[in-house]
């Protein structure tokens, strides 16, 4: 399956909050009609003092869609 590229994902897209697993809170975004779920993983310290709320605009969470990408953890549902 060929996945969006970031530009796309981030560009005028909301992330919303999907649930949380084993140190990840997972977010879904929508692309194109096509529902797509990333995770954030609370460990490696990149939210510091900030905040993840329900909903978000995905090019705030672009950090962490940019890994989800590389290391294939997004997925299409």
């Amino acid at each position: 399956m060929q996945f969006p590229t970031l530009k796309s994902i981030v560009k005028d897209n909301k992330a919303y909050f999907s649930h949380y697993q084993n140190g990840k809170m997972f977010y879904t975004v929508t692309v194109d009609g096509q529902k797509y779920i990333f995770p954030i993983d609370l460990s490696d310290g990149g939210i510091g003092e900030g905040q993840l709320r329900n909903e978000e605009k995905a090019i705030l969470l672009m950090r962490f869609i940019r890994i989800a990408l590389k290391d294939g953890e997004i997925q299409a549902v």
